[in-house]
């Protein structure tokens, strides 16, 4: 077994970045632009008594209800507070990004969604799926 490597809290490596991450994108990719979402990296089914291949983990999920009941358990109060974070915080967000994640919010519930496009200055047009 190889010796387990420790590198001091904040180490960088060579090319200026945090160890373990990736100089442009701090270890990150957004999901539409990481490896494994172009179709040409993505594995071959595998024969094995007949074809395998991966399993979509996220069809029959529902990953809105969850969040939408949340936020319709908060006081309005709360409810501009949060929107008001979440706009604070996506200002410098790509335009493109801030309609998708829109997009999602409204999902969970519209008023949700409406408040944060509001505050990012998304007229409903503009948020229309792509």
């Amino acid at each position: 077994m190889a010796p387990a490597r420790r590198f001091p809290a904040g180490a960088v490596s060579r090319a200026g970045a945090p160890i373990g991450a990736s100089p442009r994108t701090g270890n990150r990719w957004p999901l539409s632009r990481r490896p494994s979402a172009t179709p040409i990296y993505r594995e071959p089914p595998l024969p094995i008594a007949g074809d395998a291949d991966r399993d979509d983990h996220r069809a029959g999920n529902d990953d809105y209800t969850q969040a939408g009941n949340l936020f319709r358990l908060m006081t309005p109060e709360q409810q501009r507070r949060l929107i008001a974070a979440i706009v604070g915080a996506m200002q410098s967000v790509p335009r493109a990004i801030q309609r998708r994640q829109v997009r999602h919010f409204a999902k969970c519930d519209p008023a949700y969604g409406a408040g944060v496009a509001a505050g990012l200055g998304l007229a409903p047009s503009e948020i229309a799926a792509e």
